[in-house]
């Protein structure tokens, strides 16, 4: 999952995260959906404790659930794709660790408000 950003304010700055990606907290369900030709709903996650996730992750920054990539065979799938890059801020590949969850029903992706790309919206 890509986290989204904020343009950097003056030029040469560094992008800042998102608040609402600061805001995932452990046990929360993320909703997630394709927006390309196809737009789809692709399921529903419960975000896990990244502390508790295993050897492959590390919990980084202060508040969230941000998970560090340690794992080496995901750390090396994720090198092997240019469009994947590394964290600015945290300077290594990070994101949610997530649990599928069945049975979820999930708003149409037309219903949904959506500010731009790569997007964390809360629904209430």
């Amino acid at each position: 999952m890509r986290t989204a950003y904020y343009p950097p304010k003056t030029p040469g700055a560094k992008p800042a995260r998102a608040a609402s990606a600061w805001n995932v907290a452990v046990g929360e369900t993320l909703l997630l959906y394709f927006g390309g030709n196809e737009k789809r709903f692709l399921g529903a996650y419960r975000v896990m404790d990244p502390a508790l996730s295993g050897p492959g992750f590390k919990k980084v920054g202060k508040a969230g659930a941000f998970a560090e990539v340690r794992g080496a065979k995901l750390k090396a799938a994720l090198t092997s794709v240019p469009e994947y890059e590394p964290d600015p801020v945290f300077r290594s590949y990070v994101g949610f660790v997530l649990e599928p969850l069945d049975g979820v029903q999930a708003p149409a992706f037309e219903d949904i408000l959506w500010p731009n790309q790569h997007t964390l919206i809360r629904l209430s």
